[in-house]
Parts: C-alpha cells; structure tokens; sequence
C-alpha cells in the first residue's frame, strides 16, 4: 500500500515501497515493538487488534476472512470440516432447472463437483475428461490449450490462484488442496508468479470471455452463490446481455449435442491428467 492512498507523507528516504512499521502500527493504535513481535510471531493479536490493523490497511471483505483464518491456525483453532463429495440431489435438480443457463457447482479445488447441460458445453475439454479429472485450475494452468478458450488468459490464471490461496487458509488440513498447489508450482512457472503475489479472492460476481471453438466468443457476467451445506463449494451461475450478440450464442451452445452433465463423481485425482 503506498503512503498517499492512506495520507502519509511520501519522502524520499523510503529504501522499499509501502509502510514502515512505525506507520502501520500508528494506523492500528499499537507500538512499533508490538507489531514487530506480531511479524515474528511470538505474540498472537487480538481479534480487536486484527479488526484495527485491517481497519488501518484499508482490507477489503475476503482480505479481512484471510487474516482471521490465518490467526486461527495460529491458535490452533478446528479447521472447517472436509469437503463432503456426495451431491445432494435439490441442488442437482436446482442445476437442471436454471437450463439453459451454464451453471457449475465448484469445490474448493476448483473442481467441478455438478453441472448442467449448458454449463458442460462451456469448455468442451473439461466436459470430455472423466469425471474425478475434471478440475478447472489444472485446465486453466496446466493445458496450454486454455490460453485460446480463455483470452484474458493471466486475469484468470490469477484468480484461479487467489481462490486456492483463499481456501488454504480456510481448509489447512485439506491434503487434495495442498497437492493440488505444489502441482500447479511445479508444472507452471507463471503461477508462481500468481501465488507468490499472494493476493486472496473469492468468486462472488464478475465477468468472463471464451473464445468457444463452435459458437464464437461468450462475454458471459457471473453470480457465485455459497453452498452453505458444503462448505468450500459455490454455485456459480453464468448470464448474458439478453440484447448482445452472447444471448444468441448461448442458445446455439445449449442446442448442442449432449454434453456429460450432473454430479461429477468421486473426488478430485492428484496428478496432471
């Protein structure tokens, strides 16, 4: 964070860009020493200090989650409870009814956990994979054949770690979600680039563009609704201007032959497919 977005005067005898301790811990109405003993961890903030220095740093909603699932782990807190892979079937029969329009069920590996005709058709290369295979940030990641489906191609690569970087915090004991890191470093040098950035995001709405190799390009707008039963797990339903060229495009998509639909099936294998 620079030092005008916040007021402070920006001298010239900064040796690195952002805040000095001094500065933050004036921001959050705590010494210098103090907030140099929370950065070596010997001392464990308060909710109500965690709530100033968030205050004090200007962090958004997801940002201030991140923090409070960081200090947790720090005091040993139970983690959230594991992923249950079974799908229950309201929200299958929830997914078939917004059809034709694409819905998805992710987990909090990027797994596709259900999905409905439409929203199958959105990425012919992940709808062909078996079903424990079918993971949308090794596609994203890992197939270079991604970059022609998706051209905005980094923002996504981006997002794509920032959830998983979100989800570690709030899943620490999930072993499939740290495998699944150390195999997105090892195979993509740009991730590590994206992860070590370490930005955290939550899908809740935005906008994505394919470039879909039998209709044309999608500029589809997002709502991501938590699966609260499930925790980890997102229904994310995708929608278009009824008056742009996209609407049209999505009725050609859902006329499409069959893609494979409903529940994805067990869970998610390790390694690169």
């Amino acid at each position: 964070m620079s030092p005008d977005a916040l007021g402070l005067p920006a001298d010239g005898s900064r040796r690195v860009p952002g805040l000095r301790r001094e500065e933050v811990a004036a921001l959050a109405g705590v010494t210098a020493d103090y907030l140099r003993r929370v950065e070596q961890g010997s001392v464990i903030p308060s909710d109500i200090t965690l709530d100033a220095l968030a205050d004090g740093l200007r962090l958004n909603r997801v940002e201030r989650e991140h923090l409070q699932a960081l200090a947790d782990q720090a005091r040993g807190r139970q983690p959230l409870p594991r992923a249950n892979h079974a799908m229950r079937p309201g929200l299958l029969r929830t997914l078939q009814a917004l059809a034709p329009t694409p819905a998805v069920v992710l987990g909090r590996l990027c797994e596709v956990v259900a999905w409905n005709r439409t929203g199958a058709a959105l990425d012919p290369v992940v709808a062909a994979l078996p079903a424990p295979q079918r993971n949308v940030a090794r596609r994203v990641v890992l197939d270079p054949s991604a970059r022609s489906l998706y051209p905005q191609w980094d923002a996504l690569a981006q997002e794509v770690a920032d959830v998983l970087r979100f989800n570690a915090a709030r899943f620490p004991d999930d072993a499939d979600l740290a495998a699944l890191v150390e195999e997105l470093l090892g195979g993509s040098p740009e991730f590590g680039r994206f992860w070590g950035r370490r930005d955290v995001f939550a899908k809740t709405s935005g906008r994505k563009v394919i470039d879909h190799p039998e209709v044309g390009r999608l500029e589809l707008a997002y709502e991501s609704f938590d699966v609260t039963a499930a925790p980890g797990q997102a229904l994310i339903v995708y929608t278009a201007d009824p008056d742009g060229p996209t609407a049209e495009r999505l009725e050609r998509l859902a006329a499409l032959p069959c893609r494979r639909e409903g529940p994805a099936g067990s869970r998610p294998i390790r390694r690169r497919p």
